[in-house]
């Protein structure tokens, strides 16, 4: 009913819907955002979230104060209208605004969980991605700017590794370095390099026998090192202090790696398709043409089913041991992220 027409008259006896100008007003549903009667004096409409709806003012009750269907209303000693975090809310220190924030707060004034959020991480699982074309997540801890990281903020170029027949990029670089194809009792990809700070061997526990930081891997593309995030191995101070020698031994980055002893070459096996790649130690100047410059002796970190790890046998470019012995060495290597398996 439009207010103020109390005494006004129809045009016959009885209104009907030749008076509908008279006596009513269009609904606030039949406006769009942009004309939007915020400014009438009866049955007021507000915008909520892009649409025009009848203002929560107008609402007497409970029962009849809008939940869902509406939105933006709550009943807190009547019926009035959400918060919103607007264009720049505060946030407290250690949190930032929230990039898309919901269009309501939870009640009529907004709380700090409503519009700020912890700065986000950069990912280290290419399931959790936000590089997009030819780049590839630098597999780097990093604290975003904001709540939602960025591709320039979490990825680099791609890196690529070049054998004698074919080019590929790791996929990932940081998380647990699975051998998919060596079967230790839980069956495909559920074998996993483990550093006990003088062992190298392979586990197929996904929580590496209760200390998930010795199957912790990280390869650095610039210095070729393969890291272990458990620091205490090698008496470092910070996570990923020590790094993987040719003869299997952990050292500390700073004190234990002359000439090329940590450095290792990422090279493929021979098949576009596939993720896996292989660990092999650099010996020479560089990486590139491993496979042609290693001649007859081309070593790989391998695994067999016996749990054990060796850098001392011969592995031809695919990845696997080609003649028949009793232990069957497998190089082929992938990393995953830790929460691939939680």
């Amino acid at each position: 009913m439009k207010p103020g027409v109390g005494t006004s008259l129809c045009a016959k006896k009885s209104c009907d819907s030749a008076d509908i100008s008279t006596c009513a007003e269009a609904s606030c549903e039949t406006f769009d955002e942009s004309s939007c009667p915020t400014t009438r004096t009866g049955n007021k409409c507000e915008v909520y979230d892009g649409d025009c709806l009848p203002s929560c003012s107008t609402f007497s009750s409970a029962q009849t104060c809008p939940g869902s269907e509406h939105g933006g209303c709550i009943f807190s000693g009547g019926c009035k209208n959400r918060g919103s975090c607007g264009a720049s809310p505060s946030c407290p220190s250690g949190k930032v605004v929230i990039s898309v924030p919901a269009p309501f707060c939870a009640g009529v004034t907004c709380a700090t969980d409503d519009c700020c959020a912890v700065p986000a991480e950069c990912p280290m699982s290419i399931y959790d991605t936000v590089c997009t074309g030819a780049k590839v997540l630098k597999m780097e801890e990093f604290t975003c700017a904001k709540d939602v990281c960025t591709e320039a903020e979490c990825c680099r170029a791609a890196t690529t590794t070049t054998t004698t027949t074919t080019t590929t990029t790791p996929l990932n670089t940081n998380g647990m370095m699975v051998f998919p194809y060596d079967d230790v009792g839980s069956g495909h990809s559920h074998t996993f390099l483990k550093d006990k700070g003088g062992t190298i061997s392979v586990t197929n526990s996904t929580t590496c026998d209760g200390n998930i930081l010795d199957c912790y891997f990280m390869y650095e593309m610039n210095d070729l090192y393969l890291y272990v995030k458990d620091h205490t191995l090698c008496g470092g101070t910070q996570e990923f202090d020590c790094c993987i020698t040719h003869d299997l031994t952990t050292v500390n980055k700073a004190t234990g790696c002359s000439g090329t002893k940590c450095q290792w070459c990422i090279v493929g096996i021979g098949d576009d398709e596939s993720s896996s790649y292989t660990l092999r130690p650099q010996t020479g100047a560089t990486c590139v043409d491993y496979m042609t410059s290693c001649g007859s002796m081309c070593p790989a970190l391998a695994a067999n089913q016996d749990n054990e790890v060796t850098v001392s046998e011969h592995i031809p470019l695919e990845g696997k041991a080609t003649y028949e012995v009793v232990k069957k060495w497998d190089a082929r290597i992938r990393f995953s992220g830790i929460n691939d398996f939680f």
